[in-house]
């Protein structure tokens, strides 16, 4: 799907709600909904990547031209925010 980009996908345990994480990510950036589908969100802070949450639970990041720090800083405020488990990140 996202041909010239690198991505960090990852799983969250268990599978958010996805009205919930809307509303927790929604103070945080800005959102496209994708009926059906999940969400995208750009993050204000300029540094971190912009992340697709799908509703089977999986998280795209998009982190081309991004340091790694600032990924992992991005997916450490997610769980926390998120009050939910990462796994398999990578």
């Amino acid at each position: 799907m996202y041909h010239d980009f690198p991505i960090y996908s990852f799983q969250f345990r268990p599978s958010p709600n996805i009205e919930v994480v809307k509303g927790k990510l929604q103070p945080h950036g800005q959102i496209v909904s994708f009926a059906g589908r999940g969400l995208r969100f750009i993050p204000d802070c300029p540094a971190w990547p912009v992340a697709y949450v799908n509703i089977d639970g999986t998280c795209e990041l998009l982190t081309k031209d991004l340091y790694m720090d600032d990924v992992l800083q991005c997916i450490a405020f997610l769980e926390e925010l998120l009050e939910i488990e990462i796994q398999g990140a990578g």
